[in-house]
């Protein structure tokens, strides 16, 4: 269960809740809960990070969860961060929890852009910069085990481009190879953190971003049926990331918060903590549902030479920069140099259909010939006696 504690949300760790629910068939008590909700809800062994380090990393609603802009319209966060209710839906039930269609996400000190409205140049100074957008939350949240699927998104109401000036999104990794245990992760956040004297979570982060690094130590599945297997019903409740490091992890307020791999991008969101065990629900399972709400249209305002790396937002038809025609989406090919048709840059390469196939040489009516490109392949049809242009 998650409460708010001094604007923190707190939460229980499902892996507790599983062992719990196998020995007492039952939840966490209300006096269990009582004594975690004593605790103030950062990142505990972590640092203060850098100005200007993960500016993608912000706070959700005012500093209640953490979450990550995946994309330039995008945040991805925790589904318990917008949600209140029950969480978990038995297999077979309908939720009985409720969420948030709006939520606010604010990057902490960052440059914003300037409002030429205005006297000053906003743009000279750091300072937070807020936002609010609709809210899209897993369709498996809390479904098979408690606080299963937790993913949820922000589509936020304006692109990051005009709001900050150099914000840029944190991309999410691809689905494959898996996280391997044994690797190491970044975790970033906005939550509680520790006095070093081994009392976990129990000083306020001060609105400070921390991080930390933490070895992977499981990906726990879940026998959300009961019947002994692992199954494709089992695999409703998805997956947990297990980093369990009494000294480094999560806290309360760093929910939603990103972990990172050793080249940057997501590759899970904060959930829960317990005992020495942080909790994040890998991307990995999700990445489809993150990409199909998540990829916004190229926009030329904003050139971005960029846009087309991102795996999980490969360009449509008439989007650039692309590199190659793995970063176009379907059957579009990367055409060089044809920015300029588009009001981009001369040098842009953009996503375009294919042309039509060459036709045959045999192809030209009778007194023509065929000039070719190539063998077999007839580039324009010319009367027989001219020459090839």
């Amino acid at each position: 269960m998650t409460m708010a504690i001094k604007g923190i949300k707190l939460f229980f760790s499902p892996l507790l809740v599983a062992l719990c629910s196998a020995a007492c068939g039952s939840e966490p008590s209300d006096a269990a809960l009582e004594a975690i909700d004593e605790l103030e809800a950062e990142i505990r062994g972590g640092t203060v990070s850098p100005t200007g380090a993960y500016e993608a990393v912000g706070v959700v609603n005012g500093g209640s969860c953490t979450g990550t802009l995946i994309t330039s319209t995008t945040v991805l966060t925790a589904g318990h961060c917008v949600c209140s209710g029950s969480e978990t839906t038995p297999l077979g039930s309908n939720p009985t929890y409720t969420c948030s269609t709006r939520a606010t996400f604010t990057f902490r000190n960052v440059f914003p852009k300037d409002n030429p409205a205005t006297p000053v140049n906003e743009a000279l100074s750091r300072a937070n910069v807020s936002v609010g957008g609709n809210v899209v939350v897993h369709p498996n949240y809390t479904r098979g085990q408690w606080l299963s699927n937790d993913y949820a998104l922000i589509k936020l109401d304006r692109r990051v481009e005009e709001l900050t000036l150099a914000v840029r999104p944190i991309q999410v990794e691809r689905p494959s190879p898996l996280p391997a245990v044994g690797s190491t992760a970044t975790l970033v956040g906005y939550g509680s953190t520790d006095d070093g004297g081994g009392n976990d979570c129990n000083v306020s982060g001060g609105s400070l971003k921390r991080s930390t690094s933490v070895t992977i130590d499981a990906l726990k599945r879940y026998d959300a049926d009961g019947d002994g297997d692992f199954d494709g019903v089992d695999a409703i409740a998805g997956r947990t990331i297990v980093f369990d490091d009494s000294a480094h992890g999560s806290c309360p307020g760093d929910s939603g918060g990103p972990a990172l791999s050793a080249n940057g991008r997501v590759i899970g969101v904060s959930s829960s903590t317990g005992g020495s065990d942080s909790n994040y629900d890998p991307t990995y399972l999700a990445y489809g549902w993150i990409a199909s709400h998540s990829c916004a249209p190229f926009d030329n305002r904003f050139p971005d030479a960029s846009f087309c790396s991102d795996p999980l937002c490969p360009c449509d038809n008439n989007e650039g920069d692309c590199d190659s025609d793995a970063e176009c989406a379907g059957s579009l090919v990367c055409v060089a140099n044809i920015g300029n048709q588009l009001g981009l840059p001369a040098d842009y390469d953009v996503c375009r259909p294919p042309p039509p196939p060459l036709p045959p040489s045999s192809a030209c009516p009778a007194g023509q010939r065929c000039c070719e490109p190539g063998p077999g392949s007839c580039h324009i049809c010319i009367p027989s006696g001219a020459s090839c242009p």
